[in-house]
């Protein structure tokens, strides 16, 4: 009775999708040298990646939809100290046309003094195949970097909420 439980369970989750999650983050400082150029940001390391929706060593600024569906999508990163300019964070979805198309954007000025942290986060409806990425974009007058801050920066994750609506 036991196992058939646990298999049942397990293939409910399964149904459910609530296993379709993945968080990934670079364990090292991203530099964005073009100033005033949006950069995609890359991630090297997962914290968790059930269904295999994001890779280490192709196009690793993505994250791909297993399950069609809707998501909660989210990032952070922190700048380095500068206080020149206005610092951006955008969230992209490009889907099988391919169609790219911003779902979420944050600018802000630079901060006077100290690291600049920003977050995003939005929901939205994927598709299968269906995938996201993270852009940052400054403009100091000269390069900068993304910073490394252990389960804080550069972070990307992405969570599947409920089935399609349509």
């Amino acid at each position: 009775l036991m196992r058939f439980l646990v298999t049942d369970f397990s293939r409910l989750i399964d149904d459910l999708g609530f296993d379709h999650n993945t968080r990934v983050y670079n364990n090292a400082n991203i530099s964005h040298s073009s100033s005033g150029t949006e950069q995609a940001l890359t991630f090297n390391r997962e914290r968790y990646d059930i269904r295999a929706m994001h890779s280490t060593s192709s196009n690793t600024g993505r994250l791909t939809a297993a399950r069609a569906g809707v998501y909660l999508i989210g990032g952070h990163i922190e700048w380095a100290a500068n206080s020149t300019g206005q610092r951006a964070i955008t969230i992209k979805h490009t889907n099988s046309t391919p169609t790219t198309t911003v779902i979420a954007e944050h600018t802000s000025d630079a901060t006077a003094a100290g690291a600049h942290p920003q977050s995003i986060a939005t929901v939205y409806e994927l598709a299968v195949n269906d995938y996201v990425e993270l852009f940052a974009n400054q403009n100091s007058g000269g390069a900068l970097n993304v910073l490394v801050t252990g389960n804080y920066s550069p972070e990307f994750w992405m969570n599947w909420m409920s089935p399609s609506t349509s």
